[in-house]
This record gives C-alpha cells, structure tokens and sequence, in this order.
C-alpha cells in the first residue's frame, strides 16, 4: 500500500515515514500556544456576554500587558474579518448589478484625472479637453 502511494504521490508523502520522531520540544511549546489562544479567545467571548461597566479600571502592571497586546490584536482581527466580508459582498453586488456598471456612473467629466476634477481649483487657462 505504501509503495503504491509513493509510486502515485511522488515527493508528496516525504512526511509520512513508518518511524517518525517522538514529539519534541517544538511541538510542545506549539501545543501550548494553541491552548493559550483558544483560552484567551473564550475569555474575550465571555466578556461580551458580561455586564456593561461604565468605568474601567486599568492595571498598569507589567503582567497585563500581553493580556491587552492580545485583546488589541483581536479587534484588529475581528475588523478586518468584517472589512474582508463587507468588500467581498459589495464587489460581488458591484461586479453583478446593472445599476453599478461603470458606463452608468454620472461624472461630469470622466477623463479627468483626479487633481482636475475641481474646475473651481485650476484656473480655466489649465484646463484641457481630453
């Protein structure tokens, strides 16, 4: 069985050896950060559930400091997540709806660069036809 998925897989199964290495150090600390995440992750759902205070009290210490790196790090992340989904809904709709199409834009002037779009900033003698 081995040899036949060799023979079909090529190079593709080099991780797949019949003696692999006991876990080493690596995986552990790896173990530990993904169990780190997950923990933080809950701890973060949790507070959304919580009661809203109206004044927070903020620990200066030094020990809290990766706990609010983290928590900045998770509204980033959680933006971005629903920036991603607003452009990706919004380019679908744009790229299918007829009203969105370019040739139905209304631009006075739509040859214009950007910096000649304002004929109220350059003067007239600047002015160009396309």
């Amino acid at each position: 069985m081995v040899a036949r998925l060799k023979r079909i897989w090529g190079g593709a199964l080099a991780g797949e050896r019949s003696s692999q290495k006991p876990p080493g150090w690596f995986d552990f600390l790896l173990l530990i950060g993904v169990f780190g995440l997950f923990y933080g992750l809950f701890h973060i759902a949790g507070q959304w559930s919580s009661v809203m205070r109206a004044k927070v009290e903020i620990d200066l210490s030094p020990w809290m400091l990766p706990w609010y790196t983290f928590q900045s790090l998770m509204r980033g992340i959680f933006a971005y997540v629903l920036s991603l989904i607003f452009t990706l809904i919004y380019g679908y709709w744009a790229a299918k709806d007829a009203r969105a199409s370019p040739s139905s834009a209304s631009c006075p002037d739509s040859c214009s660069p950007w910096w000649r779009s304002s004929r109220r900033a350059i003067p007239a003698s600047n002015w160009r036809r396309c």
